[in-house]
C-alpha cells in the first residue's frame, strides 16, 4: 500500500492512504524497520523533485510548502534542505522583483487585468512566497487607490457604468478602502 500511494503522489494525503501513514504502521508493528526510513527518504525525494518543477514555474509559494512536508517526513533530507536555502536566499530577490513587477503595472494601469500580466497577479504571487507581508496589503492599498482615482475620474465625466466598475474591482482588491466606499455611495446617490 505505501509503494502504490508513494507511485501516485500520495506522499503524506489524503488521510489515512498516503504513503507516510502505511510507513508509520509499518513502524509501529516493526520498529527499526529499515523499509521505513528508506521509505520516508523516498518520500522527500519525490518532494524535492515535485518543489524544484514548482520553482521553475515560478509558484514559489508552492515549492516553500512542499519542502516544508518533505522536511516534516525525512529533516535528514539533505536536497530538502538545500532547496529551503537556496528559497530563503532568492527569496529578497524575487520579492523585489515582483514588486518592481507589479509597480509597472500600476503606472500601465493593468491593475486587475490581464490576469496573467497585472499588479494583482505579482502581489498575490508576494503573497504566496509570505503571506504576512505588509508590502502585499500596501500593495493591495495601491491597487485599490489607482480604481479610486479612476472611478472619480469616470464620475466626473458623468460616466457612472465605468466608475461602477472601477470602484467594484478596487474594492474586489481592497475592500476596506475609503476613497471607494466614499465614491461607491456618491454612485447609489447619483443613479
Amino acid at each position: 500500500q505505501a509503494e502504490k500511494a508513494l507511485a501516485i503522489d500520495n506522499l503524506t494525503g489524503p488521510v489515512d492512504r498516503n504513503a507516510f501513514y502505511y510507513y508509520k504502521e509499518i513502524e509501529k508493528i516493526d520498529p527499526g524497520n529499515h523499509r521505513v526510513q528508506e521509505g520516508f527518504r523516498r518520500i522527500s525525494e519525490r518532494y524535492a523533485e515535485l518543489a524544484e518543477q514548482e520553482i521553475t514555474n515560478r509558484e514559489y509559494g508552492r515549492a516553500i510548502v512542499l519542502v516544508e512536508r518533505g522536511i516534516a517526513v525525512y529533516p535528514e533530507s539533505t536536497r530538502l534542505t538545500a532547496i529551503q536555502e537556496r528559497l530563503k536566499n532568492e527569496r529578497s530577490m524575487l520579492i523585489a522583483d515582483l514588486v518592481r513587477r507589479a509597480e509597472e503595472k500600476i503606472l500601465e494601469n493593468k491593475l486587475t487585468t490581464p490576469t496573467h500580466n497585472c499588479a494583482l497577479k505579482y502581489y498575490n504571487e508576494i503573497a504566496a512566497i509570505d503571506p504576512d507581508s505588509n508590502i502585499v496589503r500596501e500593495g493591495y492599498r495601491k491597487i485599490g487607490n489607482r480604481y479610486a482615482l479612476l472611478a472619480d475620474s469616470a464620475f466626473r465625466r458623468l460616466d457612472f457604468d465605468q466608475a461602477r466598475h472601477f470602484v467594484d474591482e478596487g474594492l474586489g482588491v481592497d475592500p476596506d478602502n475609503h476613497r471607494l466606499r466614499v465614491l461607491e455611495q456618491q454612485l447609489l446617490k447619483s443613479t
